[in-house]
C-alpha cells in the first residue's frame, strides 16, 4: 500500500467499525452517515487488500487481519489525539518561567500583588522581568526570547496581540512642607493653580531626549511654559527626586497615591487636562492559544483592574491671558 496516497481520515472510520461492528453505530460514533461509513469500507478493502468485515446475521465481524489491527489502531489514534490537543495547564503543579518587560510603572503597581498571588497558587512558576524598555525587545519578542510586554497601547505594532489592562491619569507630587506650597495653604488632593505650577521646579519622566512628552505638547498648545531642571527614565526616579528635593513631578495616579504612603509625598490635580494613557498587555499571535501564557495575562489582569482610572477626567484648567 502507498502511505502517500492513503487517506488516513479512513483509520477513524476502521476504528469505529471495529468497536461498534454495525456501519449504522459506526457512523453514529464519528458523525457520518451509514452510506458514508459503507463507502469508506468500500475504499479501506480496496486499499487493505481485505474483507475487514463480513456480515454474520444482524452484525459484522472483524476478519483476522482486522483483529490484528484493532489494537495498534486505537493507540495509533489516542496518540495522534495526544499530540494534537492543546496539553492542559494547571497552576498549582505547573513548573515553567514567562518572560515579560514593562515600564517602572508596573515594576511597582504589578509585581508585587501579582508575586502575592503566585506564590500561593501557582508556586513552581518563575517570572523573568524587566523594567529596561528598548527597541531591542521588539526583537526578544518577536523571536520568542521575551513571552509578553506591558505598554501603550498607541505603540503596539499590528504583529502583536493586545489586551487592555487598565488606563491611567496623572497627579502632581510633591514633598511635604515644599515652601511654596505649604505657603499657599493649598488643600491635599487641590488642583495647583497654573500660575504657581509655571513658576515651580520640575522634574520629569523622559523617554527620548529631545521629544517633546505629552504634559509638554498639552502646555505649548496652551501657551504654557514650567522650569524642568532634571529629566529621568522611570516615574519611579520621578517621584524620588521630588521626596528629597524642591522639585514637583507628574507620575499616574495610582503610582502618586502610593508613592504618597511610602514617601510622606503631597499629592495635587493638575492645573490642565492630560489625556489618560491607555495600557495593555501584548504578546505575539502565534501564542494567542499557549494556555501558560493565557492564564499569567489573566493573573495581571486580575491585578491590574482595580487600578483602572476608567472614564473620570481630571479637573482641567487654562493659561491665564
Amino acid at each position: 500500500m502507498n502511505l502517500a496516497s492513503f487517506d488516513l481520515n479512513l483509520l477513524r472510520v476502521l476504528d469505529a467499525i471495529l468497536r461498534e461492528r454495525s456501519t449504522v453505530r459506526a457512523g453514529q460514533r464519528i458523525g457520518l452517515s451509514q452510506p458514508a461509513v459503507s463507502a469508506a469500507l468500500g475504499r479501506l478493502r480496496a486499499a487493505l487488500g481485505d474483507p475487514l468485515m463480513v456480515r454474520d446475521g444482524q452484525s459484522l465481524q472483524p476478519t483476522e487481519f482486522a483483529l490484528g489491527l484493532a489494537q495498534p489502531l486505537r493507540a495509533l489514534l489516542e496518540e495522534a489525539e495526544r499530540l494534537l490537543s492543546r496539553p492542559a495547564f494547571d497552576p498549582a503543579t505547573a513548573t515553567a518561567t514567562f518572560r515579560f518587560a514593562g515600564p517602572d510603572f508596573f515594576t511597582e503597581m504589578l509585581l508585587p500583588d501579582l508575586m502575592g498571588r503566585l506564590e500561593r497558587t501557582a508556586p513552581g512558576i518563575t517570572l523573568r522581568y524587566s523594567d529596561a524598555l528598548s527597541t531591542a525587545l521588539w526583537d526578544d519578542l518577536r523571536e520568542g526570547r521575551l513571552d509578553l510586554m506591558l505598554m501603550p497601547q498607541a505603540i503596539c505594532p499590528d504583529w502583536l496581540e493586545n489586551e487592555v489592562v487598565l488606563r491611567t491619569d496623572y497627579r502632581i507630587v510633591a514633598r511635604r512642607g515644599h515652601p511654596i506650597l505649604t505657603r499657599l495653604r493649598l488643600p491635599e488632593g487641590a488642583a495647583i493653580p497654573m500660575d504657581v505650577y509655571a513658576k515651580l521646579r520640575h522634574v520629569a519622566f523622559r523617554v527620548t531626549e529631545g521629544v517633546p512628552e505629552m504634559e509638554d505638547r498639552v502646555l505649548a498648545d496652551l501657551g504654557c511654559d514650567r522650569t524642568l531642571v532634571l529629566t529621568v527614565p522611570s516615574f519611579t526616579a520621578v517621584w524620588r527626586a521630588v521626596s528629597a528635593s524642591d522639585l514637583v513631578g507628574i507620575v499616574p495616579r495610582r503610582q502618586a497615591e502610593r508613592a504618597a504612603m511610602v514617601a510622606g509625598l503631597r499629592v495635587h490635580a493638575l492645573p490642565f487636562s492630560l489625556p489618560k494613557v491607555t495600557l495593555c498587555q501584548a504578546w505575539h499571535r502565534r501564542n494567542a492559544a499557549a494556555p501558560g501564557l493565557a492564564w499569567l495575562r489573566r493573573e495581571i489582569a486580575e491585578v491590574l483592574t482595580p487600578l483602572d482610572d476608567g472614564d473620570d477626567s481630571l479637573g482641567a484648567g487654562c493659561c491665564p491671558s
